[in-house]
């Protein structure tokens, strides 16, 4: 079972002081849009904290994770463990977010996919929220960030081309994460 939310902190204080930053940061960060009584894609939602935050913001929230299934009891809560569960496919969100879930999908082609998805779930106008580990060069990965059966420590150039693989455009990516939306055609 587990107990440490989605990141999978193993050492429960360094967990409680992280994921309350990250709690804070995508807070803030939601915070500076209104997207009213829209909708949101949680991905690889975990134990739910995101989740339990974008419902208390007054959104209805699709949480996907195919490991974990949140504790969740809210008429404006659905959880999806397949994709084919999510309950956004035809650009209905306003609202998707991944926090530290994408760099531990480690096959390329099975990211893009989930990027696919993601994509498929936003409507016109939407916005991607997403918080992940990026190197600055590949030669960072000599100093210590090997990839590992874990996560792939992408660079920052390696996730711009995915994201642009997959229809994004990003539009900010500050040190604290970026602000991604989806083009269409």
């Amino acid at each position: 079972m587990t107990t440490h939310g989605h990141t999978g902190w193993a050492d429960s204080i360094i967990y409680a002081y992280d994921q309350q930053e990250r709690l804070a940061l995508i807070s803030q960060t939601v915070s500076k849009r209104s997207f009213g009584s829209g909708s949101a894609l949680d991905f690889g939602c975990g134990t739910g904290d995101f989740s339990r935050l974008l419902l208390n913001k007054g959104l209805t929230v699709c949480g996907y994770d195919p490991f974990v299934k949140p504790n969740i009891r809210s008429k404006k809560f659905f959880y999806a463990e397949k994709y084919i569960d999510i309950r956004f496919h035809n650009h209905d969100a306003d609202l998707a977010l991944s926090v530290t879930t994408l760099d531990h999908i480690l096959d390329e082609n099975e990211l893009l996919e989930g990027l696919r998805h993601i994509h498929s779930s936003l409507k016109t106008g939407g916005v991607f929220y997403i918080l992940e580990y990026a190197l600055d060069s590949v030669s960072d990965r000599k100093k210590g960030f090997q990839r590992s059966g874990y996560q792939a420590f992408r660079t920052v150039r390696e996730w711009n081309n995915l994201l642009e693989q997959t229809s994004f455009l990003i539009r900010a990516c500050p040190k604290s994460g970026c602000f991604v939306i989806p083009r269409f055609a």
